[in-house]
């Protein structure tokens, strides 16, 4: 289900968070390069974020 929103790329890193800005997404949209973030390390874990 695609969702009208801004969504948002969280990566929890070895040493700190790294997010991407915030972007606004129209249902059937998409943006193949929106959502990078890098870790200066590892990276353990990364997640979405919306907000409709």
């Amino acid at each position: 289900m695609t969702v009208t929103g801004q969504y948002k790329n969280r990566g929890v890193c070895t040493f700190g968070n790294e997010d991407s800005l915030w972007e606004y997404f129209y249902a059937g949209d998409s943006n193949s390069k929106w959502g990078g973030v890098e870790c200066t390390y590892d990276i353990k874990k990364s997640y979405i974020m919306y907000s409709g």
